[in-house]
């Protein structure tokens, strides 16, 4: 089973050269909201990000709610990657704490 990752853990990552952050929910959603510099995942492009990303880097992946990142974070490491965690939560927990905290920062706009 996937490590897991707390929010406020997960934030001190975010936006770190050695980091990277996995989108699982739909292009939809993502759009509406979702972390900064958050890779939305698709079939059209986890071809090319397992290609071109260091298999050593944490991956942080998410969901709406962190029941579904944890299969898909398990599958990641399948992948090669070695330090791969699901983000406790999920999108939903990060936005209930963006309410209250700014640090929690939530973007809205086109799939990267």
């Amino acid at each position: 089973m996937a490590q897991q990752i707390n929010l406020v853990s997960a934030r001190d990552l975010l936006g770190t050269p050695d980091s990277a952050f996995i989108d699982i929910r739909d292009a939809d959603s993502y759009e509406a909201g979702h972390l900064p510099g958050a890779l939305a995942a698709s079939k059209e492009n986890i071809d090319a990000f397992l290609i071109a990303t260091p298999k050593d880097i944490r991956l942080v992946v998410y969901c709406y709610h962190g029941h579904s990142s944890i299969p898909a974070a398990d599958w990641f490491s399948s992948q090669g990657f070695t330090n791969v965690a699901s983000m406790i939560g999920g999108f939903e927990g990060w936005r209930f704490s963006a309410m209250n905290d700014k640090t929690f920062e939530v973007v809205q706009g086109e799939r990267q």
